[in-house]
């Protein structure tokens, strides 16, 4: 993988956090629930997302808008952590605020990193298939 991805960051994409001590009070208690915040709050522990709760907390709108999002695995993170993180890093928040997006991210960012050929169904050709069948 060519360190493209921080062992750190691919255990909590599969993982989620190690903690569940809330250190600051959640910013948005109306929509952002305590696993959202508490999964916010270990994100931003990672070293390329420090500083992320606090960046939450002071644009709790926006991100009360991307947890609404119909197309949350295409909702773009505010500044400055839009340009700052890679395609699997925002796959981190995603996880964090919309973890039922995750599999549209993920397609996403194999399009993105591999082709869009990874993520497409192979044609079925069922004369093929016939011939390559046996009676068994």
């Amino acid at each position: 993988h060519n360190n493209m991805i921080d062992a750190y960051e691919w255990r909590f994409l599969l993982a989620g956090p190690t903690s569940t001590l809330v250190s600051k009070p959640n910013p948005a208690p109306l929509w952002c629930t305590d696993k959202v915040w508490i999964e916010v709050l270990n994100v931003g522990r990672l070293e390329k997302f420090m500083g992320f709760e606090d960046h939450f907390s002071t644009h709790a709108k926006h991100y009360q808008e991307y947890f609404e999002s119909r197309d949350a695995h295409q909702f773009p993170l505010g500044d400055p952590f839009k340009d700052k993180l890679s395609t699997f890093q925002k796959l981190l928040i995603m996880r964090c605020i919309r973890p039922d997006k995750i599999t549209m991210g993920v397609q996403d960012f194999v399009s993105e990193t591999l082709g869009q050929k990874f993520i497409e169904p192979p044609p079925f050709d069922l004369g093929e298939c016939y011939k390559e069948a046996s009676v068994t």
